[in-house]
């Protein structure tokens, strides 16, 4: 989600990511990403840099529940690509 997030900002022209949680606020600043889903992608982001840097700290057990209870967002965020890489191509 991360590398095309960045992707798009770049090839878009849009401003620099100060954090990887960034880059999704920046996509959901100009539409293309949905807003509802801004603070969710936000703590994805965060999350995924705890369990690169801070791996001894993540207990497996709440990692389990977060995939387990949070594996739609992913297609929600496929969803709002596939409709902004659908708008691009039309444009």
């Amino acid at each position: 989600m991360l590398d095309i997030a960045t992707h798009i900002i770049a090839r878009k022209n849009l401003e620099l990511p100060k954090s990887n949680a960034d880059a999704f606020a920046i996509l959901c600043r100009h539409g293309i990403l949905s807003g509802e889903k801004e603070k969710v992608y936000m703590a994805m982001a965060r999350f995924r840099n705890r369990i690169v840097h801070l791996y001894d700290q993540v207990d497996d057990r709440e990692l389990h529940r977060i995939i387990r209870e949070n594996l739609a967002d992913y297609s929600v965020f496929i969803g709002d690509i596939t409709v902004f890489m659908e708008r691009e191509a039309d444009s």
